[in-house]
């Protein structure tokens, strides 16, 4: 456990937020990163581990047509699920990932690229990054970015 996890929750007890992710190429690790906090049930809402399209549209909402014009892995999609997310659970913190962690990767998009999206009360932010590494390095390293990244926001 490290302290960003530790500062994320104790910001959102402070503000009375809920917690709600949508993770794809995380499979729940940053859901299971927060929960590793004693106290993260006071805010933890729910997780949903998003990890094929038909569940991107099943659970967030995200229009089908959207994966024949964007990439499953893009700022767009990311976007769509952090905003599908805010709307299905009403959580003040919402978090979102996308990427491909390899073998392969689709339409010259390169293994290692991550896409998160983050919703903050009615604010929207994301963010691509280029990890390397094993397949689960990439993972881990997303999963720490997208927390970076919450925390910064919920800094202002």
């Amino acid at each position: 456990m490290s302290q960003l996890e530790e500062q994320i929750v104790k910001l959102c007890k402070q503000r009375n937020y809920k917690i709600s992710t949508a993770e794809s190429v995380t499979g729940g690790l940053i859901a299971s990163i927060i929960i590793n906090v004693p106290g993260a049930s006071e805010v933890i809402n729910e997780a949903y581990i998003t990890y094929s399209d038909d569940s991107k549209v099943k659970n967030l909402s995200i229009n089908p047509a959207l994966f024949l014009s964007h990439d499953i892995v893009s700022e767009r999609i990311a976007l769509e699920m952090v905003k599908g997310l805010r709307k299905k659970t009403y959580a003040e913190v919402c978090i979102a990932t996308t990427g491909y962690a390899g073998p392969k990767s689709s339409k010259g998009v390169p293994v290692g690229t991550v896409c998160i999206g983050i919703s903050i009360e009615d604010k929207v932010y994301t963010a691509v990054r280029l990890f390397t590494g094993s397949r689960n390095e990439i993972r881990q390293a997303a999963a720490q970015f997208a927390l970076e990244e919450t925390l910064k926001y919920l800094k202002g």
